[in-house]
């Protein structure tokens, strides 16, 4: 079962669909990573849930990324792994050891110039290793470009896998927020990590911080602009991908799971990307345990 292919997301056309989450069979709500529909879903249901439990604070508007499987019907959209926006006349970014790099993932920021102001193009494409996430490099594209694109056959190093296409959805992120150590509902259900309702992990655009010291991480006049992580569907849960309602088998959640691991076995680790006052872009991998 598919959905009809769109660059926004529109989640009250969704949620009835999904419906409600349930506690765990301990008693618990935790919210993931933001890939799919019924992430999104969950995440509007807890933060409603919670709302008497903790303070969330100013909201900053966000745009995450929703996911779904395979190449987008546009080249330019937001993307991880596949084809990039990248010209066939360009040349491709190598590594310090003149190695190609390969081809990450790409954010299009054509619908989501009122969160980052003035940029220097309208695409953001990011090269590197996957096991190596603080050598990865970030290049300006411009959407407008007319040139043919690379195909399979002009890339000089394979790009990583699943190949998964975004479909931009805004909400909002909370960088203030407060909670207490142990929140738990009126139902006697137990809300895990709820600091995760205030600034989700996902694919996504926006002012997101993730736990990281402002004044230890960012020059001055530096502003983040987008930020990804490993992206783990699971399976035997329907509509984790916006086309793809069924569950996935052990063995899909496998091939379609994206991986940064640089990070600790028991942590999880954050590229986020901050752009200095000329628009050149800092890549940053931040690890937490």
């Amino acid at each position: 079962m598919s959905t009809p292919i769109s660059e926004v997301f529109h989640i009250d056309q969704w949620q009835n669909r999904i419906g409600r989450s349930a506690p765990s069979k301990w008693g618990n709500r935790a919210l993931g990573t933001i890939i799919g529909p019924r992430d999104a879903c969950m995440l509007v249901e807890l933060r409603r849930m919670v709302r008497g439990y903790m303070t969330f604070g100013d909201p900053v508007p966000t745009d995450f990324f929703l996911l779904g499987i395979g190449e987008p019907p546009s080249r330019d959209r937001t993307k991880i792994g596949g084809l990039p926006f990248w010209p066939r006349s360009r040349p491709w970014p190598h590594s310090a050891a003149h190695v190609p790099l390969p081809f990450l993932a790409q954010f299009n920021f054509r619908g989501s110039r009122d969160i980052v102001g003035e940029l220097p193009a309208d695409i953001l494409l990011l090269f590197g290793h996957k096991n190596e996430p603080s050598e990865i490099v970030a290049v300006w594209q411009s959407s407008k470009c007319r040139e043919p694109l690379v195909g399979p056959d002009d890339m000089p190093i394979t790009p990583v896998t699943p190949c998964l296409y975004g479909t931009r959805w805004r909400t909002e992120s909370y960088l203030d927020g407060r909670w207490p150590d142990d929140l738990i509902l009126e139902d006697g259900s137990r809300v895990l990590e709820p600091w995760l309702l205030c600034e989700p992990l996902g694919l996504k655009i926006g002012a997101s911080y993730f736990l990281l010291s402002r004044d230890e991480q960012l020059s001055t006049g530096e502003r983040i602009v987008c930020s990804m992580c490993a992206l783990p569907p699971q399976p035997g849960v329907p509509w984790q991908f916006t086309n793809r309602a069924e569950p996935l088998t052990e063995s899909e959640a496998e091939q379609l799971t994206f991986e940064l691991t640089g990070h600790p076995p028991d942590g999880f680790a954050v590229v986020s990307v901050a752009i200095t006052p000329t628009g050149e872009p800092h890549v940053m991998s931040l690890e937490y345990d």
